[in-house]
């Protein structure tokens, strides 16, 4: 075998082990009681505005969705699970299919062009 694989196998059966004993669970909670934590969530071209939309809202609904200054300055709610908007590639659908739902919702994104 080569030194690639074992390296490879070696991380997939630590990952199992932690997993199957809940190892991974109990760190994850207790990186999350000491830090907020933040999810960032990056899209690229937007074309269907229904589905970004019901994206928009789900996130809205089942995160805290932060602005780039509250990223930036830190100011994060607790142990709520945060959420950061990006865009990558800089696509015409942003203006045309993101940027309305974006106001709709009062969600800021960041976009990288």
């Amino acid at each position: 075998m080569k030194a690639q694989s074992i390296k490879h196998l070696f991380r997939d059966l630590l990952i199992s082990i932690f997993s199957f004993f809940g190892i991974a669970r109990l760190y994850r909670a207790r990186v999350c009681r000491s830090n907020p934590q933040v999810r960032i969530v990056v899209f690229h071209d937007v074309p269907d505005a229904a589905w970004f939309e019901a994206m928009i809202r789900t996130l809205k609904e089942s995160s805290t969705v932060i602005s780039p200054e509250d990223f930036y300055d830190g100011t994060l709610q607790g142990q709520a699970t945060h959420v950061l908007v990006t865009f990558d590639d800089g696509y015409a659908s942003w203006i045309d299919v993101a940027l309305p739902i974006l106001n709709k919702y009062k969600v800021q994104g960041i976009f990288f062009i």
